[in-house]
């Protein structure tokens, strides 16, 4: 191995020491963040399986996520390594470990975030689902009942207001027909009145009269 290769090496592992620092940043305050280990020292892939398994918190990860980065590089050699060899499969494990950890990591924030906005919730994460799925449920049949009832006063709502509008309809009629009446007697009463008048200047006994009243 040449020196000029060696140099190379060093600072492949002194890069790695100086992302320590902005990698404890991205997973500051990922306390909560667990990831479960079997007793045999290697990660549980299998959510189902059951089993005893020891918990890790999220600056544990990270501590043995830069490590393992770490011996990869010396390992490697600084190069990247022949498919199908030893170095090949651990690194193709290790990077399916950080896949995984980053997918647990988002279910735990999700399941946060779930128990900040449903009421009620414990903090074991199985009761947070179930306190969710009876939540949604509970939201569901709300919204079901509320339609059915928003219907129903449609229903009544469209009703009333047909039958008002046939009154006014009816008492619009109504009113058109009592002015037209009234017209009519208006018409009637003028007439009476021009022919009172028409028959005192016929009548001659009425006449005599209208002038020695003058």
């Amino acid at each position: 191995m040449t020196l000029k290769h060696l140099k190379k090496q060093n600072q492949r592992v002194e890069k790695v020491y100086r992302t320590e620092d902005s990698l404890s940043k991205e997973f500051h305050g990922l306390s909560e963040i667990t990831r479960y280990t079997g007793m045999n020292g290697e990660d549980d892939d299998d959510d189902e399986g059951g089993g005893i398994y020891s918990v890790e918190t999220g600056e544990e990860i990270l501590k043995s996520t830069v490590i393992r980065r770490e011996e990869d590089l010396h390992e490697a050699g600084g190069h990247k390594p022949m498919v199908g060899s030893e170095e090949w499969h651990r690194l193709r494990r290790s990077n399916h470990k950080e896949v995984e950890r980053r997918r647990r990591e988002t279910i735990n924030e999700s399941i946060s975030e779930l128990a900040r906005i449903v009421p009620g919730c414990e903090k074991n994460k199985g009761k947070i689902l179930e306190r969710t799925v009876a939540y949604i449920q509970q939201l569901k049949e709300n919204e079901a009942n509320n339609i059915e009832k928003w219907t129903l006063e449609k229903l009544l709502t469209d009703q009333a207001i047909s039958e008002l509008s046939a009154t006014n309809q009816k008492l619009k009629a109504e009113c058109d027909r009592l002015w037209r009446e009234v017209n009519v007697w208006k018409q009637a009463a003028a007439s009476g009145l021009n022919n009172d008048k028409d028959e005192k200047k016929d009548d001659p006994i009425s006449n005599v009269r209208a002038e020695k009243m003058d």
